[in-house]
């Protein structure tokens, strides 16, 4: 049988599931244990739903019925504002009385009105405040989730085969969420290195080195490792770009045409600024705005005539 792959970057990892006939896992297969057991040792695997469409109705219908609760409260202090009755007037700047007013006096239906409005804001704000935490948290990585797609659907490992609408927990992409958060400042040539050049490598070479934990059958690459080298790899670039336009100037006579280089050599020194580092838009026009000053500088001070060696 041929081996099985798939791959999944997190924070600390990258991870890539192999074929094995040995497994030790203490749970059974084909259960809900086996997977837990897969999420627990995973950091990246654990990915869940977030119920977007449920929060929202359930926020909705809370705020629904606060706000007829607090038309009801409006009503209750305009009748009593209202009244003949002094005690009665006297419950809108004067809490006291209105709290510890008889059972049965209007007061006391006013403080109830009250008391229910504040347990279901607490509720409310609860919600609120769960809900937001939970829009912070980062959606699920595609690698990730391929991952545990794959370990989940095969049989001799997840091989769980769960009713409906259970067996589609981890069909919907825009409603899944990691409780583990991937580094934020990733450029794109990390990202590339990460989830396109390490599951290549494991797929060819990798897998000959790295074994398969014995219990969830998956392998894991350090991301700190492979994020130190795609930086290496990054900073060897951006160091060796501004002496090499340099280097091809000094053999160009033409100030048009070096003119022009100087434009294609600040866009190409852009691009690898953006795909290379994580910095930000003004950090990379700084950066190439002053390689461009240099390049500027060099035209200025260098006699064309003495160009050619």
């Amino acid at each position: 049988m041929p081996r099985k792959e798939g791959e999944a970057e997190h924070v600390q990892r990258t991870i890539s599931k192999e074929e094995s006939s040995d497994k030790s896992s203490s749970w059974p297969s084909h259960s809900y244990s086996a997977i837990a057991e897969v999420q627990g040792h995973h950091d990246g695997l654990a990915i869940y739903r977030r119920f977007a469409t449920l929060n929202a109705q359930n926020l909705l219908y809370m705020q629904s019925e606060l706000m007829n609760l607090e038309d009801e409260l409006k009503r209750l202090v305009i009748a009593e504002s209202r009244s003949d009755d002094e005690t009665r007037r006297v419950f809108k700047h004067d809490v006291t009385a209105m709290k510890y007013a008889s059972a049965d006096a209007p007061g006391s239906r006013q403080w109830k009105k009250i008391s229910e409005i504040r347990e279901m804001l607490k509720e409310y704000n609860e919600a609120l405040y769960q809900q937001s935490r939970i829009n912070k948290l980062p959606k699920a990585n595609h690698h990730d989730l391929d991952v545990l797609r794959e370990w989940y659907k095969d049989p001799d490992f997840g091989g769980m085969i769960l009713p409906l609408p259970e067996s589609k927990a981890w069909d919907e992409d825009n409603d899944l969420i990691a409780l583990s958060k991937r580094t934020t400042d990733t450029d794109i040539f990390t990202n590339w290195v990460t989830d396109t050049l390490v599951p290549k490598f494991h797929k060819r070479i990798g897998h000959r080195f790295k074994k398969a934990d014995e219990t969830t059958m998956l392998v894991e690459y350090t991301d700190s490792k492979l994020n130190d080298a795609a930086q290496v790899v990054s900073m060897v670039i951006s160091s060796l770009f501004a002496p090499a336009s340099i280097f091809a100037l000094y053999y160009v006579h033409p100030t048009p045409i070096r003119l022009g280089l100087i434009m294609v050599f600040s866009a190409v020194f852009t691009a690898c600024l953006a795909i290379f580092t994580s910095a930000k838009r003004v950090e990379i026009f700084a950066a190439t705005v002053a390689l461009a000053s240099v390049q500027v500088v060099f035209i200025g001070t260098n006699n064309p005539g003495s160009n050619v060696p």
